[in-house]
C-alpha cells in the first residue's frame, strides 16, 4: 500500500507553539498517513499525545489503532542504517525509536552524522559574524577605539574558526570510519544472509553457542576542557559494594579503545581492568538505580594536576538506565553542562550497551568472627599505613615506591606518582586515625577516620604481608562508616 506525504507547514508550527496539525488535518483524520509521516521522520511514540492535544480544540480525537499502525511502517523505512547518516547530516537527532537490535550503531551513526552538520553550522555562523564585524570595521562613523575593539573582536573569531575547522576534519574522519564501518557490516550480514540459507549439521555456521564477547558497545564523547576523546566500547560488571558485601554494584566501564586480552580474567573489581589502559569513564551504580562512584582517566589530565580524577558518593554525571537486566546493561550518562571538576572542566555525554560479567568474589575481610582483633593503632599493619600516609602527606616518592608492590609503581614515572599523591591528599583525609582491625594469617583490614573539609570521612584499608612487611592493597573512603 501507498501512503500520500503530508505537507509540514513549518512556518504555521512555530507561530502556533505546539499545534502539531492543522485544523483540517484533525477533520479530515487521515490518521494512518499521520502515523507514517511521524514513523518516516523518526518521531517517538509520545507524538500521538501532541495531535491529541492540537484535535481536542476541535473535538476530534485520533484514531490510535491507524496512527500506531502507519507509524510502525513508516518507523521500518525509518530504522535503516543509511538514514542514521543521512538524517544526522540534515539536522535531526535520533530519538531513541528503533529496535534494540539497530538501536546502539544507528545512535552511534547518526550522533556522529549530527556533529558533522552541527558544527558546519557553527563554521555558517562564524563566518557570518566575521562578515558582520569586517562591516562594522569599515564604517567611516567608527572610532578608532572602536575598529581597535572591532579587530580584536575578528582575531578571536577568525582563532575559533580555525578551532572549528579543526573539529569539523576530525569529525568529518570519524565519520568516514562509521560509513566505511557500516559497509562492511552491510557486506557481512549478506554474506551471513546466504551461508544461514544451507545449515550445517543442523547448526548455522557462526559464534560457538554460549560464547559471548565481554566488550559492549559505546556511543558518546567525553571532554576535558575542550578536548573531547570518542567512547566507543562498554564493558559492565556486577560487583560487591566497597562498604558492604552483602549488597551488589554494578561498574560501568566506557573506554576509546577496546580492553587488552585477559584484562577482564579474575578480577573483582572492573576497574582492575584498567591497569596500564587509559583514556575511560569509569562509573558505580548501586542497587538503587543511582550512580555513586565517578573516575575519569582522560589524555588532557596527563597534562594537569592531577592524572585522574574522581567523586565518591554522588556523580557530576547523571545516569538513565534502558535496561539493567541480569545478563544486560544499558544505558546512558550525561552531565548537563560542562562541570567544574578538580580544576578541570568535565563534560560526557555517552550511550552504552553491555553484557553484564561477574566479578570473582573476593576473600572476606579479617573480621572478630575469623580473625585477631589488632591493638590500639592497627599493630604492625597500622604502622605500615601510618608510614604511607606520611609519605603521602611529604610527598616522599621514593619512600611510597619503597612501601608499594612492585606491580603497583613499577610502571608509573616519577611525575604521574606525584599527581597520584596530589590526587590521594585531595580526596582522603590528611592524618587518620586507626579505631579498630583485624587481622588473619598475611591480610589485615583496618577501619580508619578523618575529617575531609569539615566533614567526617570513613576508610576501609585492606593490606597484605610479604615477609614482615606489610603493603596497602586496597583503600577506600566514603561519608558513611561501613557495614564491619
Amino acid at each position: 500500500m501507498k501512503f500520500r506525504y503530508l505537507i509540514i507547514l513549518t512556518g504555521l508550527l512555530i507561530l502556533t507553539g505546539c499545534a502539531t496539525l492543522s485544523k483540517e488535518e484533525c477533520l479530515t483524520g487521515g490518521w494512518r498517513d499521520i502515523g507514517f509521516k511521524d514513523g518516516i521522520t523518526g518521531e517517538p511514540a509520545a507524538q500521538i499525545e501532541k495531535h491529541r492535544e492540537a484535535c481536542a480544540d476541535h473535538g476530534i480525537r485520533p484514531d490510535e489503532k491507524l496512527y500506531l499502525s502507519g507509524r510502525a511502517e513508516g518507523l521500518r523505512e525509518y530504522c535503516q542504517i543509511d538514514n542514521a547518516f543521512q538524517s544526522g547530516l540534515k539536522g535531526r537527532q535520533y530519538q531513541g525509536v528503533c529496535p534494540l537490535d539497530i538501536h546502539m550503531p544507528f545512535s552511534r551513526y547518526n550522533n556522529a552524522a549530527y556533529a558533522v552538520f552541527k558544527t558546519r553550522q557553527e563554521i555558517k555562523n562564524k563566518h557570518d559574524s566575521i562578515s558582520a564585524a569586517q562591516n562594522r570595521l569599515g564604517n567611516k562613523k567608527a572610532s578608532d577605539k572602536e575598529r581597535i575593539h572591532i579587530r580584536g573582536e575578528i582575531r578571536k573569531l577568525e582563532s575559533e574558526l580555525d578551532d572549528l575547522r579543526n573539529d569539523l576534519r576530525d569529525q568529518e574522519r570519524r565519520l568516514d570510519e562509521f560509513m566505511a564501518e557500516a559497509r562492511e557490516g552491510k557486506r557481512k550480514s549478506k554474506q551471513e544472509t546466504v551461508s544461514h540459507t544451507v545449515p550445517v549439521g543442523g547448526q548455522a555456521p557462526g559464534r560457538a553457542a554460549g560464547v559471548k564477547s565481554s566488550a559492549g558497545t559505546a556511543s558518546g564523547t567525553l571532554t576535558i576542557d575542550g578536548k573531547g576523546i570518542p567512547l566507543k566500547y562498554a564493558y559492565a560488571m556486577s560487583q560487591p559494594n566497597t562498604f558492604d558485601a552483602a549488597k551488589n554494584d554494578i561498574a560501568v566501564l566506557l573506554t576509546e579503545k577496546s580492553l587488552p586480552d585477559g584484562a577482564l580474567n579474575g578480577i573483582g573489581d572492573l576497574r582492575d581492568a584498567t591497569r596500564n589502559h587509559h583514556g575511560y569513564a569509569y562509573f558505580k551504580i548501586n542497587n538503587a538505580g543511582k550512580p555513586i562512584y565517578e573516575l575519569i582517566d582522560h589524555p588532557a589530565t596527563k597534562e594537569g594536576k592531577y592524572s585522574q580524577i574522581q567523586m565518591s558518593g554522588f556523580t557530576h554525571a547523571g545516569f538513565v538506565p534502558r535496561r539493567m537486566g541480569k545478563d544486560r546493561v544499558e544505558g546512558s550518562f550525561a552531565t548537563s553542562k560542562p562541570e567544574d571538576f578538580m580544576t578541570y572542566k568535565y563534560e560526557i555525554k555517552a550511550e552504552f550497551s553491555a553484557p553484564l560479567l561477574k566479578a570473582k568474589l573476593p576473600e572476606p575481610l579479617p573480621s572478630a568472627k575469623d580473625g585477631k582483633k589488632l591493638p590500639a593503632g592497627g599493630g604492625a599493619p597500622g604502622k605500615a599505613y601510618q608510614a604511607h600516609r606520611k609519605a603521602i602527606r611529604d610527598k616522599d616518592i621514593a619512600a611510597l615506591r619503597r612501601m608499594a608492590p612492585d606491580s603497583r609503581t613499577k610502571d608509573m614515572s616519577d611525575s604521574d606518582l606525584e599527581k597520584a599523591i596530589d590526587f590521594m591528599n585531595t580526596i582522603s583525609p590528611a592524618t587518620p586515625k586507626t579505631t579498630r582491625g583485624y587481622v588473619k594469617g598475611d591480610k589485615a583490614v583496618l577501619y580508619v577516620e578523618g575529617v575531609l573539609e569539615g566533614k567526617k570521612q570513613y576508610g576501609t584499608v585492606e593490606l597484605a604481608a610479604k615477609g614482615k612487611t606489610w603493603f596497602i592493597v586496597h583503600e577506600s573512603w566514603s561519608n558513611k562508616p561501613p557495614n564491619k
